[in-house]
């Protein structure tokens, strides 16, 4: 099969190199030809590899510049980023929350200044001076340009009152992700270039990605950036890690070619990593210690008082009366309001066949995807949530149709509201569907 692919392209290789038309443009455009060829020719210092990395990088800038100007016109990843910001916090626990808030110090300053103190000194150990001196520029530059972007655009952070960690100065772009993007790429980087190991390689790549994607997380569940600007910062900092692998590759590759003059057996080179690495660890582990998730004051929203003659066409004088998509669109309306204690709302819906929703935490959302994969029941699975004034769902009651599947359920997503009766029942908006 491979064979007959091989020739059947070469065939039509022949064909395209012998057509006249192409032979004929061929010869009126040698210089432009010629240009390209050296442009793609590997052995070229400015060929393959440059073109390569140029097209990346303006790949991943074109990203940027597209969520700076959605942020510039306030377009779709703007509007969604509220209403995201409030999704994740139905996945907040106490031990979640710890681990985030370690996982956030990954990518802090201090966890970068150390791990940078480190990998600079194995790499002048080993005498990698070209590496030493990329790194460096990479970091302090990625710094930078954080810093200018913040200045320039000037956003304000999410509202605090759903931060579970202080944070200060301006918010677009990440400067955390930004950086870890840069530093923890680059020690993948450096491993893939320092092993022949197939594995050794997929693991750095691995670990390096998992880590900045974990970090970006982080920051959203934290509520202490915005979702825009999560992806602002994974845009510019693939783009500007690109730019300086392609530096040092084409250095690598062109340069000349000096002697290292260290003398180490590979053991003593993977005990001097292993041991710096240790201790960077252990910093970090030292920091978080003393620097753990502080409890956040609780802001409950007041409750209003109205008549019973208010309901249902005075609640709406400041409130949507549809539900919304991530984007802040009309939905579905607003078609059931309840009035009732959570409990009575319960029971009702008890009796009448309706069980409620299972809270959406991984564990059932894991569950409602192998149901769904092998077309199980599963008669209390989370649905999707909906936003209703930016807010996604308190809670939620399903039905399941004649077909008993997952794959089809009756919804009915209910959300808290401040409104009291005189009589202290409280009033709930919910859409049917």
């Amino acid at each position: 099969m491979f064979r007959t692919a091989r020739s059947v392209l070469r065939s039509a290789w022949k064909g395209i190199r012998e057509d006249p038309e192409l032979r004929r443009w061929r010869e009126r455009h040698p210089r432009f030809l010629a240009y390209v060829r050296r442009r793609l020719s590997p052995d070229e210092k400015f060929g393959l590899n440059l073109t390569v990395g140029l097209a990346i990088v303006v790949f991943f800038a074109y990203l940027f510049l597209g969520v700076a100007q959605d942020l510039i016109a306030q377009e779709a990843v703007y509007l969604a980023d509220y209403r995201i910001l409030n999704l994740l916090q139905i996945f907040r626990s106490p031990r979640f929350s710890q681990t985030m808030l370690f996982i956030t110090y990954l990518g802090g300053w201090p966890a970068i200044l150390a791990g940078s103190i480190a990998a600079g000194l194995f790499l002048a150990v080993l005498r990698r001076w070209r590496y030493l001196v990329g790194f460096i520029a990479a970091v302090l530059g990625g710094e930078l340009f954080v810093y200018g972007m913040k200045m320039l655009f000037r956003r304000p952070r999410p509202p605090l009152i759903n931060a579970l960690t202080p944070e200060t100065g301006y918010s677009f772009p990440s400067g955390h992700v930004f950086v870890a993007i840069v530093f923890y790429g680059l020690l993948a980087y450096f491993v893939w270039r320092g092993t022949r190991r197939r594995a050794v390689r997929a693991l750095a790549i691995a670990a390096g990605l998992f880590a900045v994607v974990l970090i970006g997380f982080s920051r959203l569940y934290l509520g202490v950036h915005w979702p825009s600007d999560v992806l602002a910062s994974l845009a510019a900092g693939a783009a500007w890690l690109t730019a300086v692998i392609t530096a040092l590759e084409i250095r690598r590759k062109f340069g000349r070619i000096g002697v290292y003059g260290y003398h180490f057996r590979r053991r003593s080179i993977a005990l001097l990593g292993a041991g710096l690495s240790a201790a960077w660890l252990a910093f970090v582990i030292a920091y978080f210690a003393v620097h753990p998730l502080k409890p956040q004051p609780s802001f409950e929203q007041p409750d209003v008082a109205i008549g019973l003659s208010q309901v249902p066409a005075g609640l709406f004088g400041s409130l949507p009366r549809t539900s919304e998509t991530l984007t802040g669109e009309p939905m579905e309306p607003i078609n059931v309001i309840a009035v009732g204690t959570r409990a009575e709302l319960d029971r009702a819906f008890r009796d009448a066949g309706w069980l409620p929703c299972d809270p959406v935490t991984l564990r059932s959302t894991w569950r409602l995807m192998t149901a769904g994969l092998f077309d199980r029941p599963y008669p209390q699975a989370p649905g999707v949530p909906s936003f209703w004034d930016s807010l996604p769902n308190d809670f939620a009651y399903e039905r399941s149709t004649a077909a008993d599947t997952v794959r089809e359920r009756y919804h009915i997503h209910f959300w808290y509201t401040p409104f009291l009766l005189p009589d202290g029942r409280r009033i709930w908006f919910a859409t049917a569907h």
